[in-house]
C-alpha cells in the first residue's frame, strides 16, 4: 500500500480549502473554513498564501465583527480561468466565454449556414478569433475552446452521425486542423445537460431534454454524466412515439425527434420561429400545429420521467417560445402520467440559446477545478 507523504497531504490541503472558498460563493473566512475541513489555521493560513500567491484566490469583504479585528472573506479569482463553448449548427454559430463560476461573460451568434468544407470550418475559425479578440482578456487564461455538435462522438473521436448536418464518420481531426485553439469536441445535448446541472442545486439524478432542430438530451446519475458503453447515452429524440409515424432524420418513423424539432414550427411553415409564435393566436392551422406539438413533447417528457423517475429539464432553443405555453403543457404532461399527476418534477432552462454553449466551455473549466492543488 502506498504510503502517504506530507507532500500529498499538502496538495489535497490546497485542494479542499479552494473547494471550501469555491462552493463558498459569497466567500468564505478563514474560521469557516476551518471549521468545514477541521484543519488547524496555521495550515489553513497556509494554504491561502499558496493559493493567493497561485492567483487562484483574493480578498472578499470584511465581516461584522464580534470583537477585535473584523474578519475578511476569502473568494476565489473568478477570471483565473477562462474557457470558450462554440456551438455549430445548421443556421448559425454561437460562442460563449464562461470564467470558473461559468458565469457568460460574452456570448454573440453569427448566422453562417453550416457546410462541411475547409472553407467553412476555416471561417468559423476566424470568427472564434474575431469573438476571442472582442473579449479584451489576458488570452494566457483561456484554457482551450470546446466545440458543441449535435451528433455521436466516439472514443475514437470520430464523429459517427450528425444527421441534422448530414456528416458521418468523420474524424474531429479533419475539423481541428483550422483551428488555433486546443480543442476538444462535445455532443450539444451533453454540453446542454451539464451546464443546465452545473446552474441546478445540482441533484444527483437530473436528466435534460434538449430541443433544437435536433432532439437529444444527457443524464446525470450520482452527480456524473452518464454516457453509456457506446458514448450513446441520452439519445432522447430517437425514442419512438408513435408507430408508422413521422419520418425521421435517422431513417427511422415516429421519433420523437420527428415531432418536436424546431423546424415542426418553422421549416414547415417557411417561417422563422418568432414568425411562428407571433402568428400562432391568428391562424388556426398554427394553432393545431402547435397543440400536437405540444402532446407530443409532454409524451416524451413523460416517457423520461416513468424510465427515470427524477427531474427533467427542457433545454435549447424551443425554451423561450413554449414557456409561453407552459400550462397546456402541463396539462398534457399530465395526461400522459398514470400514477401522480404532479408536474413540478419538470423545469426550463433560464438559458436560452446558450446551455450547449457555456456547457461545452464548463468542461475545461470542471477538469481545471479538479486539478487545483
Amino acid at each position: 500500500m502506498k504510503s502517504v507523504s506530507n507532500a500529498d497531504i499538502r496538495l489535497k490541503n490546497n485542494h479542499n480549502v479552494y473547494r471550501v472558498i469555491y462552493d463558498a460563493r459569497g466567500g468564505a473566512t478563514v474560521r469557516e473554513i476551518t471549521e468545514a475541513l477541521k484543519l488547524s489555521l496555521p495550515t489553513v493560513n497556509t494554504c491561502v498564501a499558496h493559493l493567493m500567491a497561485k492567483g487562484l484566490v483574493e480578498h472578499g469583504s470584511l465581516e461584522k465583527s464580534t470583537g477585535g479585528r473584523k474578519p475578511r472573506t476569502l473568494r476565489i479569482t473568478a477570471n483565473a480561468a477562462l474557457a470558450v463553448g462554440l456551438v455549430l449548427s445548421a443556421g448559425g454559430v454561437r460562442f460563449l466565454l464562461a470564467n470558473l463560476y461559468g458565469e457568460t461573460l460574452r456570448f454573440q451568434r453569427a448566422a453562417l449556414p453550416f457546410a462541411d468544407t475547409p472553407s467553412y470550418y476555416a471561417e468559423v475559425s476566424a470568427l472564434l478569433e474575431t469573438f476571442i479578440a472582442g473579449c479584451r482578456v489576458d488570452e494566457s487564461r483561456i484554457l482551450g475552446v470546446s466545440i458543441s455538435i449535435a451528433g455521436i462522438i466516439n472514443a475514437d473521436h470520430v464523429l459517427e452521425t450528425v444527421p441534422t448536418l448530414r456528416i458521418k464518420n468523420k474524424n474531429t481531426a479533419e475539423i481541428a486542423q483550422h483551428f488555433q485553439r486546443r480543442l476538444r469536441f462535445v455532443n450539444d445535448a451533453n454540453a446542454s445537460g451539464f451546464a443546465e446541472w452545473w446552474h441546478s442545486d445540482k441533484q444527483h439524478n437530473f436528466c435534460c431534454l434538449f430541443v433544437e432542430k435536433g432532439v437529444g438530451g444527457s443524464l446525470m446519475i450520482h452527480g456524473s454524466n452518464y454516457f453509456g458503453d457506446n458514448l450513446r447515452s441520452a439519445e432522447f429524440g430517437h425514442m419512438v412515439i408513435a408507430e408508422e409515424g413521422r419520418l425521421c432524420s435517422c431513417g427511422k418513423q415516429g421519433c420523437l425527434e420527428a415531432y418536436c424539432s424546431t423546424d415542426r414550427l418553422s421549416k414547415d411553415f417557411h417561417l422563422t420561429l418568432d414568425e411562428f409564435f407571433s402568428e400562432v393566436n391568428r391562424e388556426k392551422i398554427y394553432r393545431k400545429a402547435l397543440n400536437s406539438y405540444l402532446r407530443a413533447l409532454a409524451r416524451g417528457v413523460a416517457n423520461l420521467r416513468f424510465i427515470f423517475d427524477c427531474r427533467v429539464c427542457i433545454s435549447g432553443l424551443i425554451v423561450p417560445y413554449i414557456l409561453r405555453h407552459e400550462e397546456k403543457l402541463r396539462r398534457y404532461l399530465a395526461e400522459e402520467l398514470p400514477f401522480d399527476k404532479d408536474t413540478d418534477f419538470l423545469q426550463f432552462s433560464s438559458m436560452s440559446d446558450k446551455s450547449a454553449a457555456l456547457g461545452a466551455a464548463l468542461l475545461w473549466i470542471s477538469d481545471f477545478i479538479k486539478t487545483i492543488q
